[in-house]
């Protein structure tokens, strides 16, 4: 037997399913606290390596600016 409650847990799960940041869920499921959102999110063992992986491999590339000693024309110390 369906009921409004099934259909939230069930949209709640797709979103999760389709890789739906946790808060955008946590909205459309208006739960007050994310952790309430994060017991509908069903991640098997395998997806969750692959997505920790994904990230991780993510984070390696975003490095950020190298700093530089180079003075500009017109400021600093001449």
């Amino acid at each position: 037997m369906w009921s409004p409650h099934k259909f939230k847990h069930t949209g709640v799960s797709v979103m999760g399913e389709h890789n739906a940041p946790l808060t955008l869920i946590q909205g459309q499921a208006r739960h007050a606290h994310v952790s309430t959102t994060a017991r509908y999110i069903h991640v098997d063992e395998d997806t969750h390596a692959e997505k920790a992986a994904a990230f991780y491999a993510a984070m390696a590339t975003k490095r950020p600016p190298a700093a530089t000693t180079e003075q500009k024309p017109g400021f600093g110390p001449n």
